[in-house]
Order: structure tokens, then C-alpha cells, then sequence
């Protein structure tokens, strides 16, 4: 209920009035609920399309489960949805049993979420709050350290390359982990916070994300949710004449589920992520060049408001990416 709470105020835009903005505590609370929401978005998504590969291998008995199943897209249940004899080459279709995309959307979504609230902190620092920028580096520092976990594992099963995050350089999370981690020890002085900011080397790191975002698109999106309404069609088409009442009602629904995601209720996520992690780099330039510059303390406050609003806007688009499945 509270995420839900949390994630009706990201979409209305509430989370970014001035109240918000300046309530202690408000950076952690909204990042929190905006991880929340993508990661139960994407494993509701990832069951779903489970449910539909197991309901397409179990409507056939010669189907045998693993990692693709090939079937005819066009296929009229005179014969096997696994018997491709005599079928062009043209009409069959490869189908994923596998829904790994979202597995790797949510991690690439928990890492940008984790550092728009670093942004967070060092508009905190900038304003010269130390409260609330240790309570907001702490909560950037949590965040990216569940996402470093998930790229270890991911890379330990090498089913998908996200690019650096997974080559050489896939201890990048975990090395800004150690840096935010080491900003949290000092006074959050803007003086003692510059050399640090340096080191952290956030600019690389979002390079990193703009190249795992790009082979995310391939796998997620239209083409994963088309699979998904094919493969629920195929196992009710085989089911049909055979199925009882409520079970083809069940898969009905399925079927009406699935369709609204090809027709466009869902957004393309790692597009739309893609976005988000555009208008972040523009951030942490912004924060980059307010820290090492000399300012009154009257520019230090406009700054750090502007781009604190900039934040809260980059986690409110993060969470209108994830909308209630029906």
C-alpha cells in the first residue's frame, strides 16, 4: 500500500512541489518507492511471461521445454505446434522461453535510480544540508550496492552481454559504491566532497549505461510482448476443443493482457530509460561544474533547487515507465 501510496504521488507530479522538494528525507523516500516499483513491475512481467512459455510447451506433448521452442506462425492445429515438417523456413518463428530482459531492465533502472539520488546528495551538500545529504547518499549508496549484486550475478550467467558493465569495467557500480561510501565519512563540506566527486567518475559510468540500455532494447519491449501474445494464442488454439470452461477463460485473459502491452498500454522501457539517462548526464555535469565553482551562498541555493527539481523529475519519469499491469 505505501508503494503505491508513494508511487500515485511520482505520477501526479506531487513529489516535485516545494513542500516535497524540501522535506528532509524526501530524495531517499521517492528513489526508494521509484526501485520499488520498476523491480515489481518487471518480476510481475518476467512471471507473466513465464506462464504463458510454460501454458505453450504444456498445451503439446511433443513440445520440450529449454531456452527456445520454434513453431509455425501460422500454424492451424491440423497437426503439432512442434511438428515443422514440410514448414517453410520463413514461417517458423523462434519463441523465448527465457523472459531475461526484465531480469536486466530492472537492474539498469536501480542503478540510474542510484544516481539521481547521489545528484540528490551533492545538492544537499551544495546547499549545505549535511543532514539530509548523508541520509540521501546513504539511500544512493544501498541502491547501487543491490545493483552491483545484480551484475554480478547476471555476468555470472553470461546470457546477455550489457556491454562494460559486464567487460572490464564491470566493478564500476561497486567502485562508486566505495567512493559514495567514503563521501559519507566526511563533514559534507562542498571543499572535502570536490575531490571525491572527481574520483567517482560518474561520467563513464553513464557512457557504460547509454551502451547496456541500447542492447537491452533489442530483447524487451514490442517484440518480447508480441512473443508472449503468440504464445498464448498458440497454446489456447491447441487447448481450445479440449480445455474446460474456466481454464479457457483463464487464458482468455491472459490473451487480453498480452494484447494490451503489443498495443501500445506499455511503454517501451529501455527507450524511455534511455531518455531519463540523457537528462541525468545533464545533471551531473551541472553538479560537477557547481561544485568546483566559487558561488554565494544565495546561487549555491538556486542551483542546488534547480537541480534537486531536475532529480525529482528524472525519478517521477523512472516510475511512469512502470505502470499497474492489468
Amino acid at each position: 500500500m505505501r508503494i503505491a501510496i508513494l508511487a500515485a504521488l511520482l505520477l501526479s507530479g506531487c513529489a516535485a512541489s516545494n513542500l516535497q522538494l524540501e522535506r528532509a528525507g524526501a530524495a531517499s523516500t521517492v528513489t526508494r518507492s521509484t526501485v520499488a516499483l520498476a523491480r515489481n513491475y518487471t518480476n510481475e512481467l518476467q512471471l507473466r511471461r513465464r506462464e504463458a512459455a510454460v501454458a505453450l510447451v504444456a498445451s503439446d506433448p511433443l513440445c520440450m521445454w529449454g531456452g527456445t521452442i520454434t513453431v509455425d506462425r501460422q500454424w492451424d492445429g491440423s497437426r503439432s505446434l512442434c511438428d515443422l515438417q514440410g514448414v517453410p523456413e520463413a514461417r517458423q518463428i523462434e519463441v523465448s522461453l527465457e523472459p531475461i530482459a526484465e531480469d536486466r531492465l530492472a537492474t539498469l533502472t536501480t542503478i540510474v535510480a542510484g544516481l539521481a539520488a547521489y545528484q540528490a546528495a551533492l545538492a544537499d551538500i551544495l546547499e549545505e544540508k549535511p543532514d539530509e545529504a548523508r541520509l540521501t547518499l546513504a539511500t544512493a549508496t544501498s541502491t547501487l550496492a543491490v545493483a552491483a549484486t545484480d551484475i554480478n550475478r547476471i555476468t555470472g550467467g553470461a546470457a546477455i552481454d550489457l556491454g562494460p558493465l559486464t567487460g572490464e569495467r564491470q566493478d564500476a557500480v561497486l567502485t562508486l559504491v566505495q567512493t559514495l561510501s567514503d563521501m559519507y565519512e566526511t563533514k559534507m563540506k562542498v571543499r572535502k566532497v570536490r575531490a571525491l566527486v572527481d574520483r567517482a567518475n560518474t561520467a563513464m559510468l553513464i557512457e557504460d549505461l547509454e551502451t547496456a540500455i541500447g542492447r537491452l532494447e533489442s530483447l524487451q519491449g514490442g517484440n518480447a510482448d508480441t512473443q508472449l501474445l503468440l504464445a498464448l494464442s498458440l497454446a489456447y488454439a491447441s487447448e481450445a476443443q479440449r480445455a474446460p470452461f474456466a481454464e479457457r477463460r483463464a487464458l482468455i485473459r491472459e490473451i487480453a493482457a498480452a494484447n494490451d502491452l503489443v498495443s501500445g498500454a506499455n511503454t517501451e522501457a529501455a527507450q524511455e530509460l534511455a531518455k531519463v539517462l540523457a537528462e541525468l548526464a545533464k545533471v551531473d555535469q551541472a553538479m560537477r561544474r557547481a561544485l568546483a565553482g566559487d558561488f554565494s551562498e544565495a546561487e549555491r541555493a538556486r542551483i542546488a533547487r534547480e537541480n534537486r527539481r531536475a532529480v525529482f523529475s528524472i525519478l517521477s519519469q523512472i516510475a511512469a515507465i512502470f505502470p499497474p499491469l492489468k
